[in-house]
């Protein structure tokens, strides 16, 4: 997870895949591990993932999934995915 938050370029893929990283480490989703609370991994998670929310850098196409009612800025993406790190390097 760090050598992937270690590359200056925040996309939604690239934050998407340091949560994974993560929840591999954990071996089993943030929320779960006590990182984070499940609506904003959910948030998180649906703002990477729809094309409506996250634009040209979404995991997916258009259509293809709800985005949420309040979709993730990039920098909040971000921001989040930085409280994950300093969180699991705490434990």
């Amino acid at each position: 997870a760090l050598a992937v938050w270690a590359d200056p370029i925040r996309i939604w893929g690239r934050l998407y895949r340091a949560m994974e990283e993560i929840e591999g480490h954990f071996q089993k989703p943030v929320h779960k591990a006590k990182l984070c609370s499940e609506t904003e991994r959910t948030r998180f998670t649906r703002t990477a993932n729809t094309a409506e929310a996250a634009g040209l850098d979404a995991r997916h196409g258009s259509r293809r999934f709800d985005p949420p009612s309040k979709p993730m800025s990039l920098e909040e993406g971000a921001s989040f995915i930085s409280s994950l790190l300093e969180r699991s390097l705490r434990r």
